[in-house]
């Protein structure tokens, strides 16, 4: 299994191209390296553990590559599979019940201001998860 499930580069300018080291793709922006790679689930950024946790299916060694994450949360993964999600709950005399198929993290703030009936500042990203 790859280590990195996908590796997105940044469009190499030409020398003399005024735009170089500004450039940007349609999914790097300005603020990124000129690599982005997003690991494959099982795989981590943070090392090894001390001592090594083998990671299930690999072969026994005592100086292995990788091993089982000592923490969780850690950046690196698509937001979009499943096993990437996190759980919202929301509970009030305003929430109605029902079940969120996805709730995207910008959206928390909007909401919470559109409970407490407060308008949000023109920088706040995302919208309120109700109308």
């Amino acid at each position: 299994m790859p280590v990195f499930d996908k590796i997105y580069t940044r469009p190499i300018p030409e020398l003399n191209d005024p735009s170089f080291g500004l450039s940007t793709s349609d999914f790097i922006g300005q603020d990124s390296g000129d690599v982005f790679a997003l690991l494959t689930e099982g795989y981590n950024f943070d090392g090894l553990q001390t001592p090594v946790v083998q990671r299930l299916g690999d072969s026994a060694s005592s100086s292995p590559v990788l091993s089982i994450p000592n923490f969780y949360g850690a950046h690196g993964y698509d937001p979009t599979l499943p096993n990437m999600s996190a759980i919202f709950y929301a509970a009030g005399p305003d929430i109605q019940p029902g079940k969120l198929e996805q709730v995207r993290n910008i959206d928390i703030a909007p909401t919470i201001l559109r409970l407490l009936n407060v308008n949000p500042a023109p920088t706040v990203q995302g919208k309120a998860i109700f109308e």
